[in-house]
């Protein structure tokens, strides 16, 4: 059971892993053209960190990985994004307790990490990010918005 959290840990850290590129204004640092990715890596962690809540592990990932906690990914992403994931993470729920009654034992309970996966790679992802990605790109100073949410910026 160690072993598989690890190995959950890892991979969570690798497909978790951030741009290299920190944005202060649109056009200048973030790179506009990687919206579709980054959104759908985000997507990612917080399908998997919302998975997993109840157990330590996401609240430790959190407090560990600063990947995904940059002002563009609030502003941008974090609404839709978890907007999006309720439905997978209600998925993941009922999956769960069905499998209490229909699989073996050992293979019972959830499973976060695949089904978050199959959502990632899903045709209903690229499409709802396709259509935000439009909208992402008229934006022309994103520093706007990070004042509309927290004032104080």
């Amino acid at each position: 059971m160690k072993n598989l959290i690890i190995l959950f840990s890892v991979m969570v850290l690798l497909s978790c892993n951030a741009a290299t590129k920190t944005a202060l204004k649109n056009d200048q640092f973030f790179d506009t053209n990687s919206y579709k990715q980054h959104f759908k890596d985000k997507v990612l962690c917080d399908c998997i960190l919302a998975g997993l809540q109840g157990e330590d592990l996401p609240n430790d990932f959190n407090h560990q990985d600063k990947s995904f906690t940059s002002p563009e990914d609030f502003v941008l992403f974090d609404s839709l994004s978890k907007e999006i994931i309720k439905p997978v993470i209600k998925q993941i729920k009922s999956d769960s307790i069905k499998s209490l009654s229909t699989v073996a034992e050992a293979a019972a309970g959830k499973t976060v990490f695949k089904t978050c996966l199959l959502f990632y790679k899903s045709k209903s992802l690229d499409s709802i990010a396709r259509i935000n990605v439009k909208k992402w790109n008229t934006i022309e100073n994103i520093d706007s918005l990070y004042q509309i949410i927290n004032p104080s910026y």
